[in-house]
């Protein structure tokens, strides 16, 4: 099974949804972290993971420097590095892609996904979801999860070919864009899952609902964001600072 392949289709789909958008926007300003980056446009601010890859050369980088080179850089000169071998500039990329694409799309909700489930399905996590394991086994589930890492009680990707099949509701993370992963799972998943992708690096994008429900989150204080990121914080940190966003799949009757 190939992991990081940038040259899948649904992650060339996924710029090319960002540079409909953009007119003129440059990066107002950006801000990097151990965990995660984020970038700033007059749309708002979009985040991303710092993946193992990323934070490799962000330990030998200026990075101060680097972000103050980004300011005022064209997004047309940014966004294509999303499909390219560089890993920070990558993660830099997709955080501008989310600023795009959140500005436009999204409607402030609270559903959570564990709450469309129903009693008896097979569910299957990708991504080590730890936040909501508890809930899920307090309601009486215990989901298939796929990790990347070995943690003990998960299966790693190649095993999606026999497992996932057989699951009818299925959450995949969104960091699954940062290191891209997600094209991995995409032909195991049962053609009737009902399917989300959620978490706060989510893209809003329009042609992933064909498939898929997504959750993500807006910034509300951008400057708070960017010096937490620039302090080491993760995505949990950022929270209470952010506003939760939900797109619901698209139902077409036949």
């Amino acid at each position: 099974m190939q992991l990081g392949n940038p040259q899948h289709p649904i992650y060339s789909q996924l710029l090319h949804s960002a540079q409909e958008i953009l007119a003129d926007e440059t990066v107002q300003e950006c801000a990097i972290g151990k965990k995660c980056v984020a970038v700033a446009t007059e749309r708002g601010v979009g985040l991303a993971f710092t993946t193992d890859s990323a934070w490799k050369m962000i330990r030998q980088t200026n990075i101060r420097a680097l972000e103050k080179r980004l300011q005022s850089c064209p997004l047309r000169l940014l966004l294509p590095h999303y499909l390219q071998d560089d890993p920070l500039h990558c993660a830099l990329a997709l955080a501008a892609i989310n600023s795009l694409l959140l500005s436009v799309s999204g409607d402030p909700c609270q559903e959570k996904w564990i709450d469309s489930l129903k009693k008896g399905q097979k569910l299957a996590l990708i991504g080590h979801f730890r936040p909501l394991l508890e809930e899920l086994h307090n309601r009486g589930f215990e989901p298939i999860i796929f990790e990347l890492l070995p943690l003990r009680g998960t299966f790693p990707p190649e095993r999606a070919v026999d497992l996932l099949p057989l699951c009818d509701a299925v959450l995949i993370t969104g960091s699954t864009f940062a290191n891209k992963t997600i094209h991995n799972y995409l032909p195991h998943i049962h053609p009737e899952a009902d399917v989300w992708i959620s978490g706060p690096s989510t893209p809003l994008a329009d042609f992933l609902l064909d498939r898929f429900s997504l959750g993500s989150r807006v910034v509300c204080n951008r400057q708070v964001v960017l010096e937490a990121v620039r302090t080491g914080a993760g995505m949990r940190n950022l929270k209470q600072v952010m506003c939760k966003v939900v797109r619901k799949r698209n139902q077409t009757v036949s």
